[in-house]
């Protein structure tokens, strides 16, 4: 499955009115969303997917390395097209929101947005996501940095 079908997929899955923020690591990307509405298992079963992390209001789907920056470029666009509400966009938005939930998208969804994350901004978060899951490491790292330094 190519990404961009690879991303309409999981935007679909997910719903693009429930994602507040799209971006990637190495090997996962990542939504911020909303609320979790969506189960490990309905995104498992999309093409290209090796495995879903859910934790509270984020979902990482491990797509594996260079597969996540180029399926989360596409999510990005998508969701670019979508908040723009301009007409070619709104027939994206129609069908996201149909196959989600068969009907159309109201107009308070349809004029929302998504952030799109910096580069500088995706590093901090980074950085901080890494000390969050692994501050021993992170200490470790920063310690053997001012030894180095002395």
């Amino acid at each position: 499955m190519e990404n961009q079908q690879i991303a309409r997929t999981i935007l679909t899955a997910v719903g693009p009115e429930n994602i507040t923020e799209a971006y990637n690591c190495m090997t996962r990307l990542r939504l911020r969303v909303k609320a979790v509405t969506v189960t490990k298992e309905e995104l498992k079963k999309i093409a290209g997917v090796k495995g879903v992390i859910m934790n509270e209001g984020e979902i990482h789907i491990v797509l594996g390395p260079g597969k996540a920056e180029n399926v989360a470029k596409e999510c990005k666009a998508l969701l670019a097209a979508w908040g723009k509400n301009q007409p070619a966009t709104n027939a994206l938005a129609t069908d996201l929101a149909k196959s989600r939930i068969g009907s159309e998208p109201s107009e308070s969804v349809s004029a929302k947005r998504p952030s799109i994350l910096t580069e500088e901004q995706l590093r901090k978060k980074h950085t901080m996501m890494l000390a969050k899951d692994h501050p021993g490491k992170m200490r470790n790292n920063q310690s053997d940095k001012t030894d180095n330094a002395a």
